[in-house]
């Protein structure tokens, strides 16, 4: 489930970029990246089916929208309206946000593990 996550997350900053894009008319941008994604997809998929088995194309899912996250600020260089510091500054909530949720995940593992090996003390 976490590794679905990093997909959705990127997914929320790329509707932003391609809403952007239609209200500078530039429709055209939609089609390109869906290329994008798809190109990605298909190749991320098959390698890492070979190197990860079905854990590799799931990985590959969720990244699909990091290719498409890469594409839109290379787009949105190219436009002039690229702003690097507001682009860090959410991509590093998203990692904070993540590095977080790991470690919550981790500590609420140790708690079960703690109460399983009380009850099997007593």
């Amino acid at each position: 489930l976490q590794i679905a996550m990093v997909g959705i997350i990127f997914s929320i900053n790329n509707s932003r970029i391609n809403h952007l894009m239609i209200a500078l008319s530039d429709s055209r941008f939609t089609l390109e990246v869906n290329i994008v994604r798809a190109t990605f997809l298909v190749g991320a998929s098959v390698v890492g089916y070979y190197v990860y088995g079905a854990l590799g194309v799931i990985w590959a899912f969720s990244l699909v929208e990091v290719s498409a996250q890469i594409f839109g600020w290379w787009r949105l260089r190219a436009k002039r309206l690229l702003r690097v510091r507001y682009e860090a500054m959410i991509l590093g909530a998203v990692i904070a946000s993540f590095a977080a949720g790991v470690v919550l995940a981790q500590m609420s593992s140790l708690a079960s593990m703690s109460v399983e090996v009380g009850r099997a003390v007593n």
